[in-house]
């Protein structure tokens, strides 16, 4: 993809040669769970994930890409020559990739305006999952003023152009903001939905617990359980061990309840035993 002259000449100085970087190395453990947003989905370099709901696949990917799991200097050094090499031709998933290095200080000493300044300028490129990481900034304050309406505004425009996670950090974002102000119930279970129909299981853990709150006029007890078993039966653990909880204390069901709870917490121990 080719740019302008003028944005490659910008990004020729916000981006240091790879001679000019001072690296922090990180252990691997934390190169796993560290961070907030998420890189460019460039599925071409993840292996076959088979046949998923598409967003529980957008997930895996994101989870699985490639920066995540770079640990090893020379690797590292490696990966930013060809981003950068990238994002000078005015590729926009170079820049957005390069910024996340930085939001989230992956290798690199955390630099939340240099992250923000590529952010803003792939989004204005077309790139859709640097318009959910300026809303992680805002919603996380990244460097940035906490601004939930900010970060549900780049929310929402990440998630019309197909980032499927997005519709659940709205839920999420709309459910904190009810916390201090008026917001309809019935909006921060749409997104949640809008979440959990495209496929993003967590999203519809998040459904179903809020569904299963009694002083909403959103309760839906049968929606709530579809939802929770949908996940729970595919691996979700806290899923499975919030039906446990619910059958447990809950004996509406007289005693299917106690045969049920027992099966949900049967199956929370599956599901970790599995995992570790």
């Amino acid at each position: 993809m080719s740019e302008s002259p003028s944005v490659i000449n910008v990004l020729e100085a916000l981006l240091p040669p790879v001679e000019d970087l001072e690296l922090e190395p990180m252990a691997e453990l934390r190169s796993l769970y560290a961070g907030v947003g998420m890189p460019s989905l460039r599925a071409n370099e993840i292996e076959p994930l088979g046949f998923m709901p598409f967003g529980e696949m957008f997930r895996q990917i994101s989870h699985r890409s490639p920066l995540r799991r770079v640990v090893e200097i020379d690797e590292f050094l490696q990966r930013y020559r060809l981003l950068r090499a990238e994002a000078l031709e005015g590729d926009y998933e170079g820049m957005n990739d390069l910024g996340w290095l930085w939001l989230n200080g992956r290798m690199l000493p955390t630099d939340h305006s240099l992250a923000r300044r590529l952010f803003r300028l792939a989004a204005a490129s077309g790139c859709s999952e640097a318009l959910f990481n300026l809303a992680e900034q805002h919603y996380y304050g990244k460097g940035v003023p906490v601004d939930l309406n900010l970060a549900a505004d780049y929310y929402q425009q990440a998630y019309s152009q197909g980032i499927i996670p997005a519709a659940r950090m709205l839920g999420s974002l709309y459910l904190e903001l009810s916390e201090h102000e008026s917001v309809n119930p019935q909006l921060i279970a749409e997104w949640f939905r809008k979440g959990a129909e495209d496929g993003d299981p967590d999203a519809g853990y998040e459904l179903g617990c809020y569904l299963l709150r009694g002083d909403l006029p959103t309760h839906d007890e049968p929606t709530a359980l579809y939802w929770l078993q949908h996940v729970a039966l595919r691996g979700d653990c806290l899923a499975a061990e919030r039906l446990a909880e619910y059958f447990q204390t809950n004996m509406s069901y007289g005693e299917s309840s106690t045969r049920l709870g027992g099966f949900w917490l049967d199956e929370t121990a599956r599901v970790r035993q599995g995992l570790a």
